[in-house]
């Protein structure tokens, strides 16, 4: 089962208010339902020690851009599962204009970062610098979603895409079905009118 945007509202209404480790968990929430990623590929193996360059996402992994659309933010995830063998995979996400905002999400995780060079999705302890690794951050999914009576849900779920992609929006089969239509005579009008 695919996490669905009423799922995403549930976690932010339950984590923005938390502590920097619920922030840091939310925003790579965020990262992973918009940039179609895997937990795990966003996610640390351990949540302290040093900081592995060539299997993590860090803080200079972020690239900003401005758009016709407004800003963007690119990732580079390095050892992705599905990326390409010995490539790094990108991920580039654009701004909209709500609470649930990927390059808002991105900002707040380079702001918590202070400026040093780290991983990306981390928390600020007394102990110094937490990472968020792959069991936390679905334990804590799995806690927020349990308290909004959402349950099946697991880290994998962020992982949509096609007809999941679809249903994470709330868009009906005949919905697709029609746009595919729409599409359709629009490329068929647009060939004869040779653009």
């Amino acid at each position: 089962m695919p996490v669905m945007l009423w799922h995403m509202t549930h976690l932010w209404a339950t984590l923005s208010g938390g502590d920097d480790f619920d922030k840091a968990v939310l925003d790579l929430f965020i990262v992973a339902f918009w940039g179609l990623a895997r937990l795990a590929e966003l996610t640390y193996s351990s949540r302290t020690g040093e900081i592995a360059f060539a299997e993590s996402v860090l803080s200079t992994d972020v690239f900003f851009t401005t758009c016709e659309r407004g800003e963007a933010v690119t990732l580079t995830v390095r050892n992705a599962k599905t990326g390409a063998p010995g490539a790094p995979q990108i991920i580039t996400l654009g701004e909209q204009r709500h609470a649930l905002c990927p390059v808002l999400a991105i900002r707040r995780r380079i702001s918590a970062t202070e400026g040093k060079h780290t991983y990306l999705f981390g928390s600020n302890t007394v102990d110094g610098r937490q990472h968020v690794t792959r069991r936390e951050a679905v334990t804590r999914l799995g806690e927020v979603l349990s308290l909004g009576d959402y349950h099946g849900l697991r880290g994998h779920s962020f992982r949509v895409g096609g007809a999941s992609l679809r249903a994470a929006l709330g868009m009906s089969a005949g919905d697709l079905s029609q746009k595919r239509t729409l599409l359709r005579t629009l490329r068929g009008n647009w060939k004869k009118m040779d653009l």
